[in-house]
């Protein structure tokens, strides 16, 4: 008698979790970029890039602020979304006359993982990213007042979007563990430069270490809490010189694309999938 092997029950979709998968995959539409495959040097670059972009955010959330308690309440949050324009930008939930207050609260609540009523930095980026994908994500006009507070939002946003769909190129909204295997997959260490190969353990560990959940996947709060705690993989830089520990981005990175053991395309078809 064979062995039945159980696959982790379908995944349940709130009305957030389906307005984030309508408008990932109008994102992703729209976003021509995003459908050419990937080689190893580019998904590194991606992660890299998002990664260096939080600190920027990190700027924007303290000047949110003003209290200095190194959380948001409710009351800065509406200030941050006026200077952020995204009441002027919604294009889902809000109505021509912009979003309502009750719509921004539902968010701010569901950015608040641990329930305490206030959103610290990590759930900030993973607010930021909601509001993002909520309203219309077009690049600020430079004759803004908040112009550079939105730019430097903007560009993490897009950064960070651009690192999740790596593993969701169609826009779910969640990826499976057995999505981001299949890249890991194609980027097999045989295939990975030697010279490379310590940096691709790093990734792949944090990689495979996501907080999955029952139905084994990933969402994209989840993500974006998850990889906050990732910045020890760029270096610290104090001028020409890199300080602590030496990143394994950071040699990488400097060097043109490998040559041939390295694959020139990293094949990123999800597993297929009943939900």
């Amino acid at each position: 008698m064979g062995i039945c092997m159980s696959s982790p029950p379908p995944r349940p979709m709130g009305y957030l979790d389906r307005r984030i998968r309508e408008q990932l995959r109008s994102y992703v539409a729209n976003e021509p970029e995003l459908k050419r495959t990937r080689s190893f040097h580019a998904v590194v670059s991606t992660f890299d890039s998002m990664l260096r972009s939080f600190r920027g955010v990190r700027a924007v959330f303290d000047r949110m602020d003003a209290d200095s308690s190194d959380t948001i309440d409710f009351d800065e949050f509406l200030i941050a979304c006026e200077q952020l324009r995204v009441r002027k930008r919604w294009r889902i939930l809000g109505s021509d006359d912009g979003v309502t207050a009750d719509t921004l609260r539902a968010l701010y609540l569901h950015a608040d993982s641990n329930g305490d009523g206030t959103i610290d930095f990590r759930e900030f980026v993973c607010l930021l990213a909601l509001l993002y994908l909520m309203s219309d994500p077009a690049a600020p006009a430079m004759d803004d007042l908040h112009y550079d507070t939105q730019r430097v939002a903007h560009s993490a946003m897009t950064k960070a979007l651009g690192a999740w769909l790596v593993f969701d190129p169609k826009g779910d909204g969640f990826i499976r563990r057995s999505q981001v295997t299949n890249v890991l997959d194609s980027l097999r260490l045989r295939t990975v430069h030697p010279q490379d190969r310590d940096m691709f353990r790093s990734l792949r560990k944090r990689l495979r270490g996501l907080p999955w959940d029952i139905y084994d996947t990933v969402t994209l709060q989840a993500f974006l809490m998850a990889v906050q705690e990732w910045t020890d993989l760029i270096p610290e830089e104090t001028g020409s010189e890199s300080s602590g520990r030496a990143s394994p981005f950071g040699p990488f990175l400097s060097l043109t694309p490998r040559k041939s053991p390295v694959p020139r395309t990293l094949n990123v078809t999800p597993a297929k999938s009943t939900v």
